[in-house]
């Protein structure tokens, strides 16, 4: 914990270490000095327990509307005990920026129709397009 910033209990406690390119936070694992860990993994495991299979720790402190997200975001600093919780990974990135988790949010297509389940259709790859566009385009 020497490498953290420790704030108020409702603040974002900073890494002040070393962090991976993709901007997280990572230390050695106490008692082994060859194997990384991210830090907020280590931090949770230490002071909330252990992390349930299948899924990763989100960072709560992080909302997309505050953030652009990305290598540099800050939250991916955090080591705030009560900022982390397990989340499952789809959870997980719908709360960033990522391209996938801004489309996932769209509630119309860029003509200004909405995203319903009569005027969506959902490929198998899960990826939605718009009806109406789709036949405006068939007719052109």
């Amino acid at each position: 914990m020497r490498s953290v910033e420790r704030r108020g209990p409702n603040e974002c406690w900073p890494w002040k270490g070393a962090a991976t390119k993709r901007g997280y936070a990572y230390t050695t694992k106490p008692g082994d000095r060859g194997v990384h860990v991210l830090a907020h993994r280590l931090v949770y495991e230490t002071f909330v327990g252990p992390i349930p299979e299948g899924l990763t720790i989100d960072h709560l402190c992080h909302r997309a509307e505050d953030c652009k997200g990305g290598f540099g975001c800050p939250h991916r600093r955090c080591c705030n005990p009560s900022h982390l919780a397990p989340e499952e990974s789809v959870a997980n990135t719908m709360r960033g920026n990522s391209p996938a988790a801004i489309n996932a949010r769209k509630t119309h297509c860029q003509n200004g129709h909405e995203f319903n389940a009569i005027n969506t259709q959902v490929s198998r790859a899960g990826k939605r397009s718009c009806r109406p566009c789709r036949a405006a385009r068939r007719q052109r």
